[in-house]
């Protein structure tokens, strides 16, 4: 799956991925991801509850 994205950008581009949860620092988090969305990134903070199966 990451290579399939990689791939599809251009010569020169990076791909950045990450999942940080809003159970670490909420406020501090929440500022993060305001950041990235007011540059024009997705970033969609996990729950602290999330599990996956």
């Amino acid at each position: 799956m990451v290579r399939a994205l990689v791939d599809a950008l251009p010569v020169g581009s990076a791909l950045f991925l990450s999942h940080l949860t809003s159970g670490l620092n909420a406020e501090k988090i929440a500022k993060v991801a305001e950041t990235y969305h007011a540059r024009g990134f997705t970033f969609v903070l996990r729950s602290s509850g999330f599990r996956q199966s």
